[in-house]
């Protein structure tokens, strides 16, 4: 793969991101839609990737590009130019302003039970914690946390890029399951920027979380409870790992690119429910996977990441990012992004975002 320039890729995430966000979601017709087959039989009767445009009122964000960008912009107003001096506490409150402003924005974007309950909180409380919640593990952290790790990339800031998304994402998800993929959203970006390879990814993971593990058992919030519960974000991850042997000569097996059944019966291993992508894990499980197995291939990205019966748009969100962070848009059709919606905030964020981390 030629060398992408950076700036390249952190467009490439941000643009990526709501990109498929917005093919995944489909005004919400394709993200509740559990067939998989009718999702594809429509995907190609609108022209394929090649053939459709997302603009307009049939292409709108989710839930999941509100907060995405919430999250960005959230970094950039608290920083000015200048993340390093600004203290973490001051980052979580404008982090928690710009996600109870989200709420003024959701119509028609089919945001969670959990993260509307949580916003209520945090507006009403002007604090910047919720209680711990073991119904708190659905996929609402994992899907907005890739910017934090445009950021906060390199190595040294590991352990403030840990604290503010496991932070970030208990905002409206506190069970490990749920703001534990909000890490590894953020950790997987910083990954991607260093020039990780994605086959190594998972092992670094498994390394990094117990930073994680150590911050949360000796936080003051909940700490018994987070600690008793960590493990059951690895437990997919587990069993992910036995049905993928993670080499530098990995390729994607032919039956998985052709076969929505073999891709459906990966998806059913791994996950805990029956809507592939809903919690935390399963998300940044099956958005791995899929660019695993994509690599550069964007068409594949798609189909693997965005075009199933499961949350489709929070898998697609989060894969998109992760594509965009290594790839940036590199033989992606102008059509998937050009008149998109919010394709002006999308870009100053990526500036935004960019500006901050060049001057760390």
């Amino acid at each position: 793969m030629a060398a992408v320039e950076m700036r390249a890729r952190y467009e490439g995430c941000m643009v990526m991101a709501a990109a498929l966000d917005a093919l995944g979601y489909h005004r919400g017709h394709w993200e509740f839609e559990r067939d998989s087959r009718v999702i594809l039989r429509e995907f190609g009767a609108l022209g394929g990737l090649h053939g459709i445009r997302l603009e307009g009122e049939e292409w709108i964000v989710s839930d999941d590009t509100v907060m995405h960008l919430a999250t960005a912009e959230a970094l950039i107003r608290a920083a000015g130019t200048d993340i390093q001096h600004v203290e973490d506490g001051a980052v979580l409150e404008s982090l928690r302003r710009e996600y109870c402003n989200c709420v003024g924005q959701f119509s028609h974007r089919a945001p969670g039970a959990t993260t509307l309950n949580n916003l209520a909180t945090l507006q009403l409380t002007k604090k910047t914690h919720v209680n711990f919640n073991k119904q708190g593990g659905g996929c609402g952290a994992a899907m907005r946390m890739m910017c934090m790790g445009l950021v906060f990339h390199s190595p040294e800031d590991k352990q403030r890029l840990i604290q503010l998304s496991v932070e970030a994402g208990r905002m409206t998800h506190h069970h490990p399951i749920g703001y534990l993929g909000g890490v590894v959203a953020a950790l997987f970006t910083s990954y991607a920027i260093q020039g990780v390879e994605v086959w190594q990814w998972p092992g670094r993971m498994r390394t990094d979380l117990e930073l994680a593990r150590t911050y949360v058992a000796g936080h003051w919030n909940n700490p018994q409870k987070n600690s008793e519960t960590f493990d059951q974000f690895l437990q997919p991850w587990d069993r992910y790992e036995t049905l993928r042997t993670l080499s530098a000569d990995f390729t994607c097996p032919p039956d998985y690119c052709d076969s929505v059944e073999v891709r459906e019966t990966l998806h059913r291993a791994v996950c805990r429910t029956d809507w592939p992508g809903a919690t935390g894990d399963e998300a940044v499980i099956i958005a791995y996977d899929s660019l695993l197995c994509a690599g550069g291939d964007v068409t594949k990205l798609v189909l693997f990441s965005t075009l199933h019966g499961g949350d489709s748009d929070s898998t697609g969100t989060v894969a998109g990012g992760w594509w965009g962070a290594v790839y940036g848009l590199g033989g992606v059709p102008s059509g998937l992004y050009a008149n998109m919606e919010f394709i002006g905030r999308v870009r100053d964020a990526a500036d935004g975002l960019f500006a901050l981390a060049r001057h760390k």
